[in-house]
């Protein structure tokens, strides 16, 4: 540090970088004025006068806060279990010890409040501030006082060459400690015979700044050679709009215009500032997007947060696997990332085509039905099964194999690739082309793992440090480069990409930089060797990451670009245009905001004043004045606020309503975008606006308007015909279509039968079955620990399948309770009960068990409703259709008479139970129902156990056939319809009605016809097409339809 003539002290080097521009200079140090930010001149005078003692980082002062909590007796404070919520008090009470520090607050002073809080903290205080002497490390945010501790003992020593004039402009909020080395400064100034330090407050015209003008002078009152106070006369802005807004958005969108508009009166960007209350992402992003809207680039103290951007997303999730559970999407995430390098993962040294594995891979765990696994083994164990089933769909071909032999070659598939991927042998991956994702996926995982298994902070560090660097995280590979100045990336073009590309390795190398600095706090305060898990370290890095900032650094990210900062960062600079943001009563000094100290006021004002952190009142005065210095240096002002909703409106800040009474021009900004006196930010803007006003739409949007209105109106009249947007194929002038659609719905050959439950889909509606059997659509559950209604289920069919069929094998003449027995081992045995899995899971099966073993008791005894001694089981879980063995061959529905011909119509099915008399005379079809059973309008279109029944008189040659439903309800409750044997008889009989319901909704499907139109509304709200279907949620029906069905 070189003495020169004058120092002047700003906020930050923003601020010198502003000073020089207006002297013309480009170094601080070539004048004989030195121009310093506060800090450098803090920082470099202590490296100077205490060059033991080091600036403790923040993530070492927490540290040491959480260090003096976890040493602190449990009946001090109380303080959660989960790590997250530790870190997060950790943080907040580093916050309050922060505050007390700077203000010179004692643990003695704390403890004579006598508050358990508050010898709680004085406690905690005294132990972190042992712990930083203990390393020789000082809190930055109490560092003025040891530098003017330092001053003072320096005396008239050069250790420190000192100027003759010291100004500090800029500077609002002052703290003891700011004032302690200010004071200090001043004396050693003077005592060398220099002028001293004069500190320049704005003269503001509502007196703004006048509050901590009288705190400095209360406080140097007391001082013999006290610094000076300067007046900054007010530069006198113009008001240019005050403008109010319905939502954020319609603000931002306010604020982005008058700033698009100082540029077009050739303002440079340089010149235009924009105030935000806080630098918050969620507040800051609807500001983002409308200056993005406007074509303006802008540049910010820190930038977007870097745990908001996606690779640092990405590498938050990495570590995050590591702490469980793991999450599908989290992986799919991952998988996906363009910053990361998978080849370690898949195997694969080509970096193409790991990402082309990668990209695949996350394709194929959205078939995975699992969403939340504790430990990833059941994703892994999906991923196997899915994995399984397409390669016996290849190998076999569904078209043509048998079900049984299908599933057969299903299960000794996946039995075979669950043990390849649990011995770790490759196996036929490169015979098979996806038979490698399974061991992808669990090196992934393995990966997470490997790090969770560390148990000190810098080991779980260097581990993730370790893993980012096996991936390359943020290293852009060739080809991405490649992509992006060719533009092909992104519709932007090549440098919206490349700005992507650089936003993501700057949050990359701030993500490895803050858990690297987690690292060094631990060998900082020698408790490296100090147990720690990864969920602690995941959520101190999460904060820490939520904190630091992905922006350009430098020069380079500023200019041309409009600024965005706090008012605080405008302070003493002189710009030709002030846009304030979010300017209603609560902001800008209108309330005290959060209390770091967590006293209160009436604890605060108990302490002694000279180390008394600053009131509510100081706090909001100070704010006051920062706002009005950032305006005293503006040629003109645009002022903005959110009022929010009519009924609980919003009050504009003094500072609005002084501006509008000088007349300002004042106008409301539209929530809408498209509303006329909505502000356009561009050519696009301009466009919907004239649309929305009535305006004539081009050629193609026309026709799109066109289309949706008739759509609109076929929905509205439920009788209205159907058209070609409206659910109608055009196959009658197209017979290659036609013979398309008819082969997807199948149906029109018995080689490709269609199912009984998709016919019953197309009697409910037609655009179901036409989604389900043409597009594909299928809702897939995500599987969890605990079964839900589907997967129960699925496990009391399996369950009573296994129950029956062990029984038929013992022989009805057994003793009931070995019958009982044999029908629980076999149920356990289907179930695998004996197989380890979580508690949840094994609850569910255990309930599914006792509700099996219900049914089969009944069975047993006799007694029920259902009795029927002369009926014995005899087949579960029977298929009937392509590929098996007569007499279970597909079930032919010929064309009825009052048809023009057509071909017959093939289903096929599975049949849950038949049961059969000693003299094969009757037979009776059982439908299982895990739910409640079909009530009556279900009942009209209800075609399976009518269907059934004609298969099982074919098959079987029986004289009587009948037809029942089994409810197997939770906890045991068995229910049955219908109830008696010749109701039975009467619902089999109704086969020919049903047969030609499903001949009319499947013809209607062959010949285009799949209206969205549903039988009963209440439909919609379970179909697995509702997320493709154009149908509003809300539609008149057509009653006399619903009743009829």
């Amino acid at each position: 540090m070189v003495s020169r003539t004058s120092l002047l002290i700003v906020p930050t080097e923003r601020h010198v970088e502003r000073e020089l521009a207006s002297l013309d200079l480009r170094d601080a140090r070539t004048a004989d004025q030195e121009i310093r930010s506060r800090w450098s001149f803090v920082s470099e005078a202590l490296a100077l006068l205490a060059p033991d003692a080091a600036i403790a980082s923040p993530h070492t002062t927490r540290l040491a806060t959480r260090l003096a909590l976890d040493a602190l007796p449990p009946d001090r404070l109380r303080q959660p279990v989960e790590p997250a919520a530790r870190v997060a008090l950790a943080h907040a009470i580093d916050r309050a010890l922060g505050a007390f520090r700077r203000a010179g607050t004692s643990p003695a002073e704390l403890r004579a409040l006598g508050t358990p809080y508050a010898i709680a903290i004085a406690e905690v205080l005294d132990r972190a501030d042992a712990a930083l002497r203990a390393a020789r490390l000082v809190d930055p945010r109490c560092a003025g006082f040891l530098l003017a501790r330092a001053l003072r003992s320096a005396g008239a020593s050069a250790a420190l060459p000192l100027p003759r004039e010291v100004a500090i402009r800029g500077a609002v909020a002052w703290e003891p400690d700011d004032l302690a080395w200010v004071e200090a400064l001043h004396a050693a100034v003077r005592a060398r015979g220099g002028a001293g330090v004069t500190v320049e407050l704005p003269a503001l015209p509502d007196d703004g700044a006048a509050p901590v003008a009288d705190a400095l002078e209360r406080r140097w009152a007391s001082l013999e050679d006290a610094p000076e106070i300067a007046w900054v006369p007010d530069g006198g802005a113009e008001p240019l709009a005050a403008i109010a807004a319905k939502t954020p958005e319609g603000e931002a969108r306010a604020a982005a215009a008058e700033v698009a508009a100082a540029l077009g009166r050739g303002i440079p960007p340089e010149r235009i500032a924009v105030v935000v209350p806080a630098l918050d992402d969620a507040a800051l992003e609807p500001l983002r997007a409308a200056l993005a809207d406007a074509g303006v680039r802008s540049s910010e103290p820190r930038g977007r947060a870097a745990a908001s951007c996606p690779d640092g997303r990405v590498a938050l999730a990495l570590l995050r696997l590591a702490v469980g559970p793991v999450r599908r999407e989290q992986a799919i995430e991952i998988l996906r990332a363009p910053g990361v390098h998978a080849g370690a993962w898949m195997d694969r040294t080509s970096a193409a085509e790991a990402e082309r594995r990668s990209t695949d891979l996350a394709h194929r765990l959205r078939d995975v039905p699992v969403e939340v696994d504790r430990t990833g083994r059941l994703l892994i164990d999906g991923l196997i099964s899915v994995v399984a089933a397409r390669r016996a769909d290849r190998r076999a071909g569904t078209a043509r194999t048998p079900p049984a032999a299908a599933q057969e070659a299903l299960s000794d598939a996946e039995l075979a690739l669950g043990f390849s991927v649990l011995g770790g042998a490759h196996g036929d991956e490169d015979g098979d082309d996806e038979a490698w994702m399974p061991h992808a996926l669990e090196r992934l995982l393995a990966s997470a793992r490997w790090i969770g298994e560390a148990t000190t902070r810098p080991e779980i560090v260097r581990r993730f440090l370790s893993l980012l660097d096996k991936l390359g995280f943020g290293e852009p590979g060739i080809e991405e480069l490649r992509a992006a100045l060719r533009g092909e990336r992104r519709s932007g073009g090549a440098l919206e990409a490349m700005g992507a590309m650089g936003q993501g390795a700057r949050a990359a190398r701030a993500i490895r930089e803050q858990a690297e600095a987690l690292a060094r706090a631990a060998y900082d305060l020698g408790c490296e060797e100090r147990p720690a898990t990864a969920a602690e370290i995941y959520a101190e890095l999460e904060r820490a990451a939520a904190e630091q900032g992905a922006g350009p650094r430098g020069d380079a990210g500023r200019a041309g670009a409009v600024r965005i900062d706090v008012a605080a960062g405008f302070t003493a600079l002189e710009n030709d245009v002030v846009v304030v943001t979010g300017l209603d009563a609560r902001a800008y000094g209108g309330s005290p905001g959060a209390d770091e100290t967590l006293l209160g006021e009436a604890l605060r004002g108990r302490l002694p004043a000279p180390s008394r952190p600053a009131t509510g009142r100081e706090r909001q005065a100070a704010q006051r004045a920062e706002l009005g210095w950032a305006l005293a240096g503006a040629r003109r002002v645009a002022l903005c606020y959110t009022r929010g909703d009519d009924s609980e409106p919003n009050e504009p800040h003094p500072l609005f309503i002084a501006a509008a009474a000088a007349g300002a021009h004042q106008r409301t900004e539209p929530a809408s975008r498209v509303a006329p006196d909505a502000a356009p930010l561009g050519p696009r803007d301009a466009e919907l606006i004239a649309l929305a006003g009535g305006g004539r739409p081009a050629a193609d949007l026309a026709e799109r308007i066109r289309i949706e209105r008739a759509r609109a109106d076929f929905f509205l009249d439920p009788r209205a015909p159907i058209d070609l947007h409206t659910g109608r194929v055009l196959v009658d002038r197209d017979p290659a279509l036609a013979a398309q659609l008819r082969a997807a719905i199948g149906g029109a050959h018995p080689d490709r039968p269609i199912a009984v439950t998709h016919i019953e889909r197309a009697v409910g509606c037609a655009f179901a079955a036409f989604a389900r059997r043409v597009l594909h659509v299928r809702r897939a559950e995500d599987l969890a620990e605990s079964a839900d209604a589907r997967e129960r289920g699925t496990l009391i069919h399996r369950a009573l399948q296994a129950s029956f069929e062990a029984l038929r094998e013992l022989g009805p003449e057994r003793d009931p309770a070995e019958q009982l027995a044999a029908a629980r081992a076999a149920a356990e045995a289907a179930l695998g009960v004996s197989a380890p899995m979580a508690p949840l899971r094994r609850e569910a099966v255990e309930k599914a068990i006792a509700d099996v073993m219900e049914v089969v008791a009944r069975t047993l005894d006799g007694d029920g409703e259902d009795a029927s001694p002369e009926l014995r089981f005899f087949l579960a879980e029977r298929r009937f259709g392509a590929g098996e063995p007569p007499p279970w061959q597909p079930l032919e529905l010929p064309p009825l008479s009052d048809e023009e011909g057509g071909p017959s119509l093939w289903v096929d099915g599975q049949i849950d139970r038949l049961d059969r008399s000693t003299d094969q005379r009757v037979v009776r079809v059982v439908d299982y129902k895990t739910g409640k059973l079909p009530d009556a309008k279900e009942r009209r279109r209800a075609l399976q156990l009518p269907l059934y029944s004609a298969i099982a008189a074919r098959a079987l040659g029986a004289e009587e056939v009948r037809a029942v439903y089994i409810g197997v309800r939770q906890r045991g409750l068995i229910e049955l319809w219908p109830r008696t044997a010749e109701d039975q008889r009467a619902l089999a009989e109704g086969w020919a009605e049903a047969a030609r319901t499903a001949r009319a909704a499947v013809v209607a499907l062959w010949e285009g016809k799949a209206a969205p139109r549903p039988t009963l509304s209440t439909m919609c709200a379970r179909c697995d097409a509702r997320d493709v279907c154009r149908r509003p949620a809300v539609v008149p029906s057509d009653e006399a339809a619903e009743e009829v069905a």
